[in-house]
């Protein structure tokens, strides 16, 4: 790729904003890579709004981490509930939705104790 300014100097990064090839002498630092001089205020802009979404990205790990509770909870009840269910209607066809519910149940505890816990976190990175 060439720079969109020099035809004949190779690019050396691509601006972040509009994704022009840029060379040594065109491209404007802005913190995390370069910039046309007309798109440093863009990039700079738009580096900021992904830095703010990638911390998002981290609140949204730990909840899933703190879930991890709620689901084996969640998949107890229902698997309980599928043993009284299959229990009360035991003579009946009804009792099909018994199992279902452990089922379901099996399920949903399976799935939590997929996610790790929140201690182990740390020991991850």
């Amino acid at each position: 790729m060439d720079c969109y300014y020099h035809d004949e100097t190779a690019a050396v990064a691509v601006c972040r904003s509009c994704g022009k090839g840029l060379c040594h002498a065109c491209g404007v630092d802005v913190e995390h890579g370069l910039a046309c001089p007309g798109c440093e205020e863009n990039a700079r802009q738009l580096i900021a709004y992904l830095a703010g979404h990638m911390k998002l990205g981290a609140t949204g790990t730990s909840i899933i981490r703190a879930s991890r509770g709620t689901t084996l909870i969640q998949g107890a009840f229902v698997a309980l509930s599928g043993v009284g269910l299959g229990l009360l209607l035991y003579p009946t066809a009804g009792m099909f939705l018994g199992v279902v519910f452990v089922l379901y149940g099996g399920f949903l505890i399976r799935l939590g104790l997929r996610v790790p816990k929140e201690d182990q976190e740390s020991s991850d990175t």
